[in-house]
């Protein structure tokens, strides 16, 4: 796992479409009145902004926490979403935030090829703090796991 200073999500998304390359987001289990994933900000709202049929995949993936991580391809351009919260409107629960990181784990083990580019996920809206909530949580993912640091 590795760490990489930049000034906003731009670098994330620059890996997007490349070969070998997965830009992540972070979800949630909200949904709006048509029944799709609730992606209203932070890198969830830039996904949704690339990919607009992304919240009506998603919503039938991320129903009832069934699925903590999952990875779709669109084309030539895969993505993951990784599960932070349960509703959109509030904080990120520690124990969910764990046991995504967990199924991401595994997931990101099983393809040591692929470079996964990941915000500092369950911080920002989630609520959560990097150093002291999340980081050990991250620890040991692999070293083809990248989070982007944009804070100030």
């Amino acid at each position: 796992m590795r760490i990489i200073k930049v000034n906003n999500n731009d670098a994330i998304w620059a890996n997007f479409g490349k070969l070998g390359h997965i830009v992540v987001v972070t979800t949630n289990q909200s949904f709006d009145l048509k029944g799709n994933l609730v992606m209203g900000a932070g890198i969830a709202l830039e996904a949704k902004k690339r990919i607009p049929d992304l919240p009506a995949l998603m919503s039938y993936e991320c129903v009832g926490y069934k699925v903590p991580y999952y990875y779709t391809e669109f084309g030539d351009r895969g993505i993951g979403c990784l599960q932070t919260k349960f509703n959109w409107k509030h904080w990120s629960p520690i124990g969910l935030v764990a046991n995504s990181i967990e199924a991401f784990y595994e997931h990101t083990r099983k393809f040591p090829d692929i470079i996964f580019h990941c915000p500092l996920v369950a911080t920002g809206y989630g609520g959560l703090n990097w150093e002291l909530d999340v980081l050990p949580l991250v620890a040991k993912l692999p070293d083809n796991v990248i989070f982007y640091d944009n804070r100030g």
